[in-house]
């Protein structure tokens, strides 16, 4: 039995935050359910397994509609049935959808948030069964495993599909947890909800798999995406292979800029940093397109202080090609330091001195009393900001005491520079 992985789809959305010069259909969740059938067709699956949010909300339904459909009928002409559950995003769309004449070779399981178990006979003579539960509503407070006391049939394979936020206690989003999940006598769950990939496999108990969105739609869903292909047998682990399926990659690169001292030698870094991540990018995933990266900059360097201006034409020009792919500069996150050492500086006497013994308390978090009272006074301007009307279209600052350290740090940390070049200056 060779079952076709998959969780949140999401067909209606696409990938974020990518120049509008690509191909926005080559970006979309559609093209990505298409790209899927595709390969469930060509290995020959005999069912594509869904946890959940295979379209991305009620209102996205009449775009995913048609791209659903032609997908469904190519599986069913290939002999390949789709069973899923319904997420908290598709809850009332898909019960719908799974009871219209559109819907040949589609099943939606576990209904009205009631626990049902089926029997899946393929063409060539394999049975699986598959368990599977489905959200009622957009919202549902409780642990779905509650209570769940399945009658299994011990010679054949068992497939468990389930929409939950694994391990968050308190969540709204039928949050389980992996204790439950892996007491129960089933060789393979198959969960959505966090598009992050996740893969528990222990020698004892059913193998845990969230396979994460398989095209990558934000920043926040970083490294590779993709759906698996897994073969069932009775008695047996399941063999599971990965298959990358998502046209944009986002990652996020660390660059060391030590001992940098020029914008040529700036770029040159960057440039090559990136150049290397592109290349093992395209070795890993023969479909990606677009590799886009935050770029984060650390090391001491003597541009310190000048890189916020050097990198600002950087990250809206940089497009780097590739074989297949091109690699962009989403966003830059400046933790460099001054070329100046701390501790010998704080060792030292006179204003930058007492700069570097504040910043070396930050980094280190051995805050005296002052150093606190500070964060608090960043923490309580930040959160002023939040609530002044000329900064309300600005994203919010996260006004708590962690984020007000770093920032003190960043903004301690460009003061000391600035202080150093003074006094270079003045010598």
């Amino acid at each position: 039995m060779k079952v076709l992985l998959t969780a949140d789809v999401h067909m209606g959305r696409r990938s974020s935050r990518i120049p509008a010069r690509f191909d926005r259909s080559r970006l979309s969740c559609a093209d990505a359910w298409r790209r899927m059938v595709d390969l469930a067709v060509e290995n020959r699956v005999d069912l594509v397994a869904v946890a959940g949010d295979l379209i991305d909300r009620d209102n996205r339904y009449f775009e995913a509609f048609g791209p659903l459909v032609r997908g469904l009928a190519r599986l069913a002409e290939a002999g390949i049935e789709t069973w899923a559950v319904a997420g908290n995003h598709d809850h009332e769309v898909l019960g719908a959808f799974a009871g219209s004449s559109a819907a040949g070779g589609f099943r939606l399981l576990g209904q009205s948030g009631r626990w049902e178990q089926a029997v899946f006979h393929s063409p060539t003579g394999g049975a699986l069964q598959v368990l599977g539960w489905s959200f009622p509503r957009e919202r549902f407070p409780d642990d779905p495993l509650e209570g769940l006391t399945p009658s299994l049939a011990p010679d054949l394979p068992t497939l468990g599909l389930l929409h939950t936020d694994l391990d968050q206690s308190g969540s709204p989003y039928a949050a389980s947890t992996t204790a439950g999940l892996s007491s129960l006598p089933l060789d393979l769950w198959l969960i959505g909800h966090a598009h992050r990939p996740l893969r528990i496999d222990r020698e004892t108990g059913p193998v845990i798999l969230n396979p994460g969105s398989p095209q990558a739609m934000d920043p926040g869903e970083t490294g590779p995406h993709g759906v698996w292909l897994a073969e069932l047998l009775p008695g047996l682990r399941p063999r599971m292979e990965y298959a990358p399926l998502s046209t944009v990659r986002y990652d996020s690169l660390t660059v060391n800029l030590e001992g940098v001292e020029t914008e040529e030698a700036l770029r040159a870094r960057i440039i090559s940093d990136l150049r290397t991540h592109l290349a093992r990018a395209e070795a890993d995933d023969d479909v990606l397109e677009v590799l886009s990266c935050r770029l984060r900059l650390t090391g001491r360097t003597r541009l310190h202080r000048l890189l916020g201006a050097m990198l600002a034409p950087m990250r809206q020009d940089l497009e780097l090609p590739g074989v297949r792919a091109e690699a962009l500069v989403e966003d830059l996150a400046l933790e460099t330091r001054p070329a100046a050492d701390l501790e010998t500086l704080a060792g030292s006497s006179g204003p930058p001195a007492t700069l570097a013994r504040l910043l070396i308390n930050l980094e280190k978090d051995t805050l005296s009393s002052d150093d606190e009272r500070l964060i608090e006074r960043v923490r309580d301007k930040m959160a002023e900001i939040n609530g002044s009307k000329p900064y309300a279209a600005l994203p919010a600052l996260e006004a708590d005491p962690g984020a007000a350290r770093l920032v003190l740090l960043r903004q301690g940390l460009l003061l000391l520079d600035a202080l150093l070049a003074q006094k270079e200056e003045g010598a």
